[in-house]
């Protein structure tokens, strides 16, 4: 039987597309790109499939200020190399995700990643029982493949180092093709748009055995002549087997085309503050030229909020204790303007 490894691998799953996938149209070791951190509130157009279809994004809005380099590297020159010894590529998402691939002219699967994830701190998937197939090529319009798949998880939760196996089924398929709009002056046609769905099931030991879940549902769309994504829609949530509330749940929006606006109602900040200590431990401070703020909010590094605090006076402390260490984004909103830096907690 096949276990499934997803946890949390929130980013590239895929591959390159074109029209048709084929091992010929795939990324090549140094392909590299800049691209936007969006507003995750953005909706995926599930629904939006078929030929002939437009997914319009030309409203979205990005974080002022935050870019992420996509990247495909050699497998040996990355850190953990020998974990991923048949990976004949790898694709780095800066501060996220590295993930290792295996190409072959018949299907392109994943044999496992490494994960930064601000809840759980590194996360170290490698699917050495059984890989994911991703796809099956040639893979086009309506193609599906289905995959059960296996391997073992390194993290911590709640502080307790876990090392459980996985369970879990992929769905792989290119659901749609047609037009993407980016912004008022970008749109792409001869799009399709790649789905990765994910449900995976692993039990993990606290006081008591605990079963838990987690599931994505990932978009990624590629232009006609492949190369590396224009757009993705990445979302993740863990949860106790069944239901429940989620442990954590977080949603990565990211564009290759600069939207028209962005979450600060200027592109040129207005409010100066700074931060202090930064890295921090347990407890963070702002200083700055503002007498009262709307509000302040810490995001982690997808974008997702973790933590408001409501008239904030200037000097008050903020506490970071619960936070996992990480690079954390904090936004400042007063009548003037919003203003966004980023700090380390240790």
């Amino acid at each position: 039987m096949k276990k499934q490894l997803l946890f949390v691998s929130i980013l590239f799953v895929g591959s390159t597309f074109a029209q048709t996938l084929t091992q010929a149209n795939e990324p090549q070791i140094g392909d590299a790109a800049s691209m936007f951190l969006c507003d995750s509130n953005v909706t995926n157009m599930a629904n939006v499939i078929g030929s002939g279809v437009t997914w319009d994004y030309s409203g979205i809005l990005a974080i002022p200020g935050e870019m992420r380099t996509i990247e495909i590297i050699d497998p040996a020159t990355s850190q953990y190399a020998s974990e991923f010894p048949g990976a004949t590529q790898a694709i780095s998402l800066e501060g996220f995700l590295t993930n290792f691939w295996i190409s072959s002219a018949s299907d392109r699967r994943s044999n496992g990643f490494i994960f930064e994830e601000p809840s759980f701190g590194t996360v170290k998937a490698t699917f050495d029982d059984d890989d994911q197939i991703l796809a099956t090529y040639p893979f086009a319009l309506n193609g599906t493949v289905n995959d059960l798949y296996e391997g073992t998880l390194a993290f911590e939760f709640n502080g307790i180092p876990q090392s459980p196996d996985a369970f879990g089924v992929s769905l792989g398929k290119i659901d749609g093709s047609g037009t993407l709009k980016l912004n008022a002056t970008t749109t792409y046609t001869d799009v399709v748009r790649y789905v990765l769905l994910d449900t995976l099931r692993a039990s993990i030991n606290l006081l008591l055995p605990l079963d838990i879940e987690l599931i994505r549902a990932q978009y990624e769309y590629y232009g006609p002549n492949g190369g590396l994504p224009l757009f993705i829609h990445s979302s993740a949530l863990i949860q106790n087997q069944g239901a429940g509330t989620p442990f954590t749940e977080f949603t990565v929006v990211l564009s290759s085309v600069e939207p028209d606006g962005s979450l600060s109602t200027s592109k040129i900040p207005t409010v100066e503050f700074a931060i202090y200590p930064n890295p921090v431990n347990d407890v963070l401070t702002l200083k700055g030229n503002f007498t009262q703020a709307t509000s302040v909010q810490i995001l982690d590094q997808t974008g997702k909020l973790v933590q408001t605090i409501e008239n904030y006076i200037p000097g008050t402390t903020i506490s970071t204790g619960d936070l996992n260490g990480g690079i954390y984004l904090v936004q400042v909103a007063t009548n003037e303007g919003i203003s966004t830096q980023k700090f380390v907690k240790k």
